[in-house]
Parts: C-alpha cells; sequence; structure tokens
C-alpha cells in the first residue's frame, strides 16, 4: 500500500497529488454553482413573480450573462485551488513558475503576446484573402459585453497555465521523467476541452499540440510569462477581435462575421483551432520556444528549491 500512495523517495507520488487537487476543483465548483442555482431560484420564489416574470427569470438564467457569471466563477475556482494547494505543500512561489517577475513578465509575457497576437492575424488575414472568412461590419471596443468576454480570456490565460502548467507540471518534478512533465499536462489540457461544443477530433489534437508548445516554454524557461502571454493573446485576437469562435463558443467581437463553409483551414464550428491552420501555429510556437530558449540554463528537476 505505501508502495502505492508513495515513491522510492518517500514522497507522495504526483499522480496523487494531481488527482487531489483536481478532485478539490471539482468539487468546489459544483458545490458553488448549484448553491448560487438554488439561491437564485429561492429568491425568485421568494418574490412571487407572475408567469410573464418568472419566465424573464428563466430566460437570463440560461442568458449570456449567466454563461459569462459561471465561466468567471470557474476560471477563479481553477486559479485559486492549485495556488491554495501550493501553498499547503509549502513550496515557493516561483517553483510554481511565477518568478522573475519584473523582468520575465516583460521579456516573456510580452514575447508570448506578440507571438500568439501574431500567428492568430496571419491566419485570419489568410482565411479572408481565400474567402474562407467574410467580414461584415464592425462592432464597439467599449462595449460591455465585448469588454466582459476580453477580461474573462485574460483569466482564463492566467487560471489555465497556472494549473495546468505551473501546478501540475511542477508536482511532476517528483517523477524526474521530461517525457511525463510535458505530456502529461498537455493531455490533460485536451481533456479540459473534450466537453466544449463542436468538438473535432482535429480540434483535440490542436488544443494538445499547443499545450506541448506551453509545456516547452516552462521546462526550458522556469517561469509561465511566455506561456500566459500567448494564450491570453491567442484567445483574445481569435474571438472577441476578429470575430471566430474561441474552442467552439462564439462571444461578442469587434469585427462582425463568419465562414461561408466550414472545412479544414478555418476549422468550421469550432474555430480556428479546429483547421490545420491552427496545427501550423502550434508548430510554430513549439519551434518559436525552443528557439528562444536554445541557450537556457535552466534546468527543470534541478532547480526548483534553489535560491534564485
Amino acid at each position: 500500500m505505501n508502495v502505492v500512495l508513495k515513491n522510492r523517495r518517500g514522497m507522495v507520488r504526483s499522480g496523487w497529488i494531481i488527482a487531489l487537487c483536481l478532485l478539490a476543483y471539482n468539487a468546489l465548483i459544483y458545490s458553488l454553482t448549484d448553491w448560487a442555482g438554488a439561491a437564485l431560484g429561492a429568491a425568485a420564489d421568494a418574490a412571487n413573480l407572475d408567469a410573464a416574470s418568472y419566465a424573464a427569470f428563466v430566460e437570463w438564467m440560461n442568458g449570456p450573462e449567466m454563461y459569462l457569471a459561471i465561466q468567471y466563477l470557474n476560471e477563479a475556482v481553477l486559479l485559486v485551488v492549485p495556488l491554495a494547494a501550493w501553498r499547503l505543500m509549502r513550496y515557493r512561489w516561483q517553483d510554481i513558475g511565477l518568478r522573475d517577475f519584473r523582468t520575465r513578465l516583460k521579456k516573456d509575457g510580452v514575447a508570448g503576446l506578440v507571438l500568439g497576437s501574431a500567428l492568430c492575424t496571419a491566419i485570419f488575414l489568410l482565411l479572408l484573402a481565400t474567402g474562407n472568412m467574410v467580414v461584415e461590419g464592425l462592432n464597439s471596443p467599449l462595449s460591455l459585453p465585448l469588454l466582459a468576454w476580453a477580461l474573462l480570456f485574460v483569466f482564463v490565460g492566467v487560471a489555465e497555465e497556472v494549473m495546468y502548467r505551473g501546478f501540475i507540471m511542477s508536482v511532476l518534478r517528483r517523477t524526474n521523467s521530461k517525457v511525463l512533465a510535458i505530456a502529461v499536462p498537455s493531455l490533460m489540457f485536451g481533456a479540459l476541452h473534450l466537453t466544449n461544443p463542436n468538438l473535432t477530433p482535429l480540434s483535440v489534437v490542436n488544443v494538445m499540440l499547443i499545450g506541448v508548445a506551453f509545456s516547452v516554454m516552462y521546462y526550458k524557461s522556469g517561469n509561465l510569462w511566455m506561456c500566459i502571454g500567448y494564450h491570453i493573446a491567442w484567445n483574445l485576437f481569435q474571438s472577441v477581435v476578429y470575430g471566430m469562435p474561441a474552442s467552439g463558443v462564439d462571444v461578442s467581437s469587434i469585427v462582425v462575421g463568419g465562414y461561408p463553409v466550414g472545412n479544414l483551414l478555418n476549422g468550421g464550428a469550432f474555430g480556428i483551432e479546429g483547421g490545420v491552420l491552427a496545427t501550423v501555429a502550434a508548430l510554430l510556437a513549439l519551434a518559436y520556444a525552443l528557439f528562444r530558449y536554445r541557450a537556457s540554463r535552466y534546468r527543470f528537476f534541478e532547480e526548483a528549491g534553489k535560491e534564485g
């Protein structure tokens, strides 16, 4: 039994720690959403609404505002749980990738923002040039729904990278396996999107592939800032700026348009992440990470716990 729980060095196996963290996340998010739904339902019952008002309430509960609120709650829990678990294990913040804030955020974070936005813009322009994307108009960039989605995607980029790269990869240091440290969070990142609407086999592959690129960025640099920057920029530009679906979800955007026909270039209803251009973009991001950190002296399995 002890062998199942602990490794040869007497440490709790990384799989158990990751499983407990994900279990805590799921239990907390389901509990909070159930509690919030029950509280709102009880408030509606107490208000003794007439039929028309109750129908409007039900419509609001199933509308975009509530969907956004649930997404914000989900990302908040996704961020807090791994940070709390890391704190309980008494590890340093820099060992979860939150290191060199002042210097690396400016360098790696900005590089990630530029890379993600540039690759997404290149795909958008290519789709326009080939007739696989049409633009019908523009919305104000200052509309409240648009700003709410933009802020959510910033939150998503931070929370998902802290969980899937920062926490999970860092816990996997215990395995002393480069393959596991990179592959496991990438596979789990792909699994995270399995419940998204309009999913296709290629979209799953692409999400896992960009997960590999993010994992390499962290593995080679020791910080999450490029992963976070790229993740934020990619989500923002593909959806809020250019009006393409974000992993199968339509959001408020500046560009009003769409796909004349869904295909392997534009990714169809899932968005560009369901197309071959996203495959190329993920490979380019991976190649850039390998090139940028080719002279890096950071050693993923050796640096944790060191002062610096």
